[in-house]
């Protein structure tokens, strides 16, 4: 671990609405054969008819998904090299913010505040190593700042509790649905009679 020393709140730490480790995950990813037993929700198509009929009780089927090669990892390699060089801080909130997370599966978000969890006791050291512990996660993007009061991102790239194909999956189409959101909100905001010069 490296040697302590306090971290302070970089001018250059950007705010983000979302997990930007999100929107550039890369991931390793192969497919997985399924075993499913006793008729779970499957049904045999035939391909000439086209009938569809449900499965015979007690037949057991394969079928093929794609699984990233390290769901079952908290911690990714990347993430461990990143770990070697935390502070003495950095190390003590990095504890915390792992801790919190293995509770919440498929959650890339987590809320800090020092009060709340001194209250709790989840944190017995002071808000002099708290702040810089912090701040020393989100120097080294282990954490993003994001916005709203003590809420952050956590990296994907580094360590998550569960499914990073699902996250992804739900951080795209989260991403479509507001873009189309926006473009309804313009197409009213143009239709609306205040845009209307001829009245």
């Amino acid at each position: 671990m490296a040697k302590q020393k306090y971290y302070v709140t970089s001018e250059s730490i950007k705010t983000y609405e979302s997990n930007p480790s999100v929107e550039n995950l890369h991931l390793r990813v192969k497919n997985n054969k399924v075993f499913v037993n006793n008729n779970e929700a499957l049904f045999i198509t035939n391909v000439k008819t086209g009938e569809i009929t449900p499965a015979q009780s007690g037949a057991t089927f394969v079928k093929e998904e794609l699984v990233d090669q390290e769901q079952f990892i908290k911690l990714y390699t990347l993430g461990i090299e990143h770990l070697a060089q935390l502070t003495g801080s950095g190390f003590k909130v990095f504890q915390l913010v792992y801790r919190e997370l293995l509770g919440k599966k498929d959650i890339d978000t987590i809320f800090l505040d020092f009060n709340e969890l001194k209250h709790f006791g989840k944190w017995k050291w002071s808000k002099v190593t708290f702040s810089s512990g912090v701040n020393e996660l989100l120097n080294k993007e282990i954490l993003y700042k994001a916005i709203g009061t003590n809420k952050y991102f956590t990296n994907v790239n580094l360590f998550f509790n569960g499914d990073r194909i699902n996250i992804v999956k739900s951080y795209k189409v989260k991403n479509k649905k507001s873009e189309n959101e926006k473009a309804v909100d313009l197409l009213s905001e143009l239709e609306s009679p205040e845009m209307d010069s001829t009245s």
